[in-house]
Parts: structure tokens; sequence; C-alpha cells
């Protein structure tokens, strides 16, 4: 703080800036040189603020490459992803520079935040490059070759769909059965790592089925462009899709909590002894070892392999299961919204004359659509597997007194991991503080910006209101009523029957919390956010892309979701 007199200037006083976001220094320019806008992809895409872990960023970035690496190239402030101190990001004026306007313009469908800030940006001038790096020269021709080692599996999908998904269900399950054995065999982390992607990235070339959905939606949106209510019938396909594994998630969850030996347990302890014990009915602990087996591998921020599994805290899993209201069978009324919007879409389409038409493409949909979340699906499976491998490592780390503490295993990379093992010289206290001292600067960081400059701008988008409501994504039709139930983590407090859930954005840990819900109001992510696919799942009238929606509803106001029009409203009480 300063002030000028006489001529004079005088310093008044200083502090640090606390509201200045921390840059990585390597994604810093100095001032004046030529600028770069970065596009957060962990907030933007998996719905958290925190960072990842040293393990789980390595690893979650070289899944990013495995599935879009003509895309993503991963060559520091050179490439198109950056992975730094537990961040990833989108490069935007490296992708600018190598693809041109027209994939920013991809990315600005995301949501409603996302384009309003990209079109505020000067990208002709202030962002983009002079020059073209060297790693991404040749991507335009990169991404015609990835292109064209999908189109196999493309091809059969609409020449066969059912086969097609039938011969990807038998290749993910035998995939599955093949890292559960590498699991088991000697060999180094970071080569056992490399053996798991190849097969992960096996998945990815063999799932072209979901591309067939994909050419199937506009179809019909096509068809029913002048109908209101057709339209809003159309998000119905997508209620409790086959093949969805998150969907199925919250079925099995929903079906273990509905035991009455369930409900009459007493707590979270208790549920863990009789678990070990096995002491439940024959038909609970069938139920149980099969949601263990598939979705034990779940959780709470799950992409980061730092972060405890489903099997690992059963009071945790019991409180889960406790929270969902059982006499309000969510999962069932939507399998009958489902049905019954069904039927009327295919009355408006028989008046149209259409019926065989509509009845066609609503299978490809309902067929299909599901199995985009399977690839991904597999991937935590290979997290789970790899941080099984990681803490039974980190054990006799430990014991040999080269590490404190079995989660420090997190805080090193798969290769030092595989140096550790190699060497028994290899010093891994040293590796650890090396990989955290440029970290310490971000840890009091939560809420990270989705866009963000080289010297540390951020734009933000403004929220859109006007006299009807607060303006965002139409995500799920229908129109709700409630109280808001704001939460800025999951479970942090319990969520009612027939309260709206408002949160930033959610992941597939969150699912339960979504089968108590009335509506849901989301601040990032567009149709295809995990929080936008299960509320359609459920049939949840569901409104995103309304950033800073959980500072202006405060917890217990009335508001209305209005998911067909994308609008939400905070409403007088009294009325």
């Amino acid at each position: 703080e300063w002030a000028i007199h006489d001529s004079t200037l005088y310093l008044l006083q200083s502090r640090p800036i606390t509201a200045y976001v921390p840059l990585p220094p390597g994604m810093i320019t100095a001032p004046g040189a030529q600028k770069r806008l970065y596009l957060d992809i962990v907030v933007l895409t998996q719905g958290f603020g925190e960072s990842l872990s040293v393990l789980g960023a390595d690893l979650w970035g070289r899944m990013l490459v495995l599935i879009k690496g003509e895309i993503m190239v991963d060559a520091g402030t050179e490439g198109t992803i950056i992975n730094m101190d537990g961040r990833q990001y989108m490069n935007l004026s490296g992708m600018l520079r190598a693809l041109g306007m027209s994939m920013i313009g991809r990315i600005k469908t995301y949501d409603t935040p996302t384009r309003k800030i990209l079109d505020s940006v000067d990208f002709k001038g202030e962002y983009r490059p002079k020059k073209l790096a060297e790693p991404l020269k040749g991507m335009r021709w990169n991404m015609l070759r990835m292109g064209l080692r999908l189109l196999p599996s493309v091809v059969r999908g609409f020449v066969n769909l059912e086969k097609s998904l039938r011969e990807y269900e038998l290749l993910s399950a035998g995939d599955l059965e093949r890292c559960r054995a590498l699991i088991g065999q000697e060999m180094p982390f970071d080569e056992m790592q490399e053996a798991l992607l190849a097969l992960f990235q096996n998945q990815l070339r063999s799932v072209g089925a979901i591309a067939a959905p994909m050419v199937a939606r506009p179809r019909l949106a096509r068809l029913f462009r002048d109908d209101a209510e057709a339209r809003d019938l159309l998000v119905a396909l997508e209620m409790d899709l086959p093949g969805n594994p998150t969907a199925e998630m919250g079925r099995r969850m929903f079906e273990l909590a509905s035991f009455e030996e369930l409900q009459a347990t007493e707590d979270g302890d208790a549920f863990e002894a009789k678990i070990r014990a096995r002491s439940y009915s024959a038909d609970f602990m069938t139920a149980y070892d099969f949601y263990m087996d598939r979705f034990g591998c779940r959780g709470i921020k799950e992409i980061d392999i730092a972060t405890p599994r489903a099997y690992e805290d059963l009071p945790a899993f019991f409180d889960q299961l406790r929270a969902i209201a059982v006499g309000n069978d969510a999962i069932a009324a939507a399998e009958r919204r489902r049905i019954e919007a069904h039927e009327r879409l295919f009355e408006i389409a028989r008046a149209r004359g259409k019926e065989k038409t509509v009845r066609k493409l609503a299978n490809t949909v309902r067929s299909a659509a599901g199995y985009r979340e399977a690839p991904k699906f597999f991937f935590i499976h290979v997290v789970d597997l790899l941080r099984r491998r990681a803490l039974i490592l980190a054990e006799h780390l430990v014991v040999a007194g080269r590490m404190d503490d079995p989660q420090q295993v997190f805080d090193l990379t798969p290769v030092q991991i595989g140096q550790a093992e190699r060497d028994a010289g290899f010093d891994v206290r040293a590796a650890i503080e090396r990989n955290l001292s440029t970290r310490h600067h971000i840890d009091r960081v939560k809420d990270w910006p989705r866009v963000i400059d080289s010297r540390g701008r951020i734009p933000r988008p403004p929220l859109s209101s006007t006299q009807d409501g607060l303006v965002g994504d139409a995500i799920a039709p229908g129109t709700v009523r409630g109280r808001a139930k704001v939460l800025h983590a999951p479970y942090e407090k319990p969520l009612e029957e027939g309260e709206i859930l408002v949160t930033r954005a959610s992941d597939p840990g969150w699912t339960p919390i979504f089968i108590n819900a009335a509506g849901v109001v989301l601040e990032v992510g567009g149709p295809l956010q995990h929080g936008a696919i299960i509320a359609r799942e459920y049939g949840l009238p569901c409104v995103s892309g309304l950033d800073g929606v959980t500072d202006l509803i405060k917890d217990g106001q009335w508001i209305e979701v209005d998911g067909s029009n994308g609008v939400v409203r905070i409403l007088d009480e009294a009325a």
C-alpha cells in the first residue's frame, strides 16, 4: 500500500497477496513475453479442486495421453497438456497454434461458463504463439491416423451394434482378469504400470460402438427440433442406461441399503465387524461380495491412486448406505418415468409417420450410450490394482527403514518406485522431498480456476441472470421445487429426501447422494460431466454451468430447478 505526498512516494505497508493463484514456476512467462492460456482439466472434467498426488498425477497423465495422444501431447509448456505439481492443464495456446480455432470452438461447447470465458479471450493476438512448437508439428496428420486406427471398431458398431457390444464386454472381462493376474507377478512397479495401461489402451481401440449413439442423437434432435415436449422426452432415452457402470453401482448400493439387516445394524463399526465375521445372511453377503468385486475400486476422487477405496473404509461405506432413502425408490421411479416418456415419444413419432425411424435410433442410443463410461471404469480398476501393489511395496520400504509411512509411496513417481525396488541404495526420502518441494506453495489453494493465463490472470464468466432467474445449461428436463442442500464435499452433511443438491461438480463417488436428491444444480460441467450423466440416469431435473452458484444459493433456501429451460429460481419462502 502506498501514497504520494509532496512528490514523494511513501511505502505504507506490504504483505503477501493471498488472492494470487500460484502457478508452477515452469508455467509462468516473463513480463512482456508471449502469454499462454491454460484450461484446468481436473476441475473441468473430474469435479474436484484438490491437487492430485505425485503418483496419481503421473498415472492420470499417462491415461490422458493414451486416450488422446494425438491431441494431448505431454511435452511441458511446448505440448498441449501440462502435468505439473498435481495439476493438469490443457495448453490452449499450443492447441490453437497446432489445430486452429475449430478445436477451441469444440472446447467452448463443454459448458456455458467455459464458452463465455473463451469468447472473452483475444486468441488471435494475446495468446496465439508466433511459432509452432516442435512437439506439435504434424498433429493434424496424427489425428487422422488415430481416426483410421479406430475406424474398424466404429464400422463394426454401425454394422452390428449388439454383436459389437457383446464382443467388447467379453474383451473387457478378459482384459480385467489379465490385469489381476499381472498384479501377482514379480515385476517392477513401473513396468507393471505400463503393462496394465497397455491393456487399458486395448479397451479404447475396441469400444467404437459408442460412436453409433453419437450419430443417432443429432438425428433424433433434428426430427423433433420444432417440438419442445419431444426434446424433453429424448433426454429420457438416457435414463437408467444399460452398460453404464456408474448407474449400475447406484442400483447395487440401493440393493444393499434395502436389506433390513443392514438397516438394523447399529453403526459402521458393527457393520465392519459383521462383514469380517461374515455373519450377515447368505443373500446379503452374496450381494456385498458382488459389489466389492465390481465396484469396491471406486470412491471419492477415484482417479487419484492415493485415495482410499470403498473396501478400505467399511464404516464410511456403511454411512453411505444408510444415507440412502430406501423408502423412496428413485431408481424404480426413474425406470417408470423412462417407460412413460418413451411411450409418449413414440406416440408423437407415430403421429408424424416417423415411428419406425425413431424406434431404431432410440434403440441405438439406449443400447450403446452407457458404454461411454466403460473404458474409464476399466481404468479405475487399473488404478485400484496398482494402489494395492504400491501399498504392499510401501510396507516393505517402511520395514526396511527407507520410508516413514506407507502413504508416502504416493509421493513417488512410478519410475522412482521401480528404482527403489531394483536398487536398495536408492534414497527414497530424498526423492519424496524433491517431489514435494515445489508443491507447498499450492497447498492452500482449494478453489482452482478453470482458466488461467501464464501471468496469473483469471478470466471469469459473468453469472447470467434475468428477471426469470439464473440461466445455465439445461441438462435434464423437468421442474422441481425444494430446499437447497449446498455441498462443498460429499457427505459433509446429509442430503435429505426431497432436497435439491447444489454443488460445484461431482465424480462417481457422489452417486449415492443423487438417489436422495429431488434435483441437481452444478457449477461446472456440460452434459457429459459425471453429475449430469447421473442426474439424467435418475430422471432428476438438472441445471449446470452456473459459475459461483454455491456461494449465491444458501443452504436451506427454497429454489426451483427448471431443467428443461436451464433456469434456477431462488424463491420467496413465504410464497
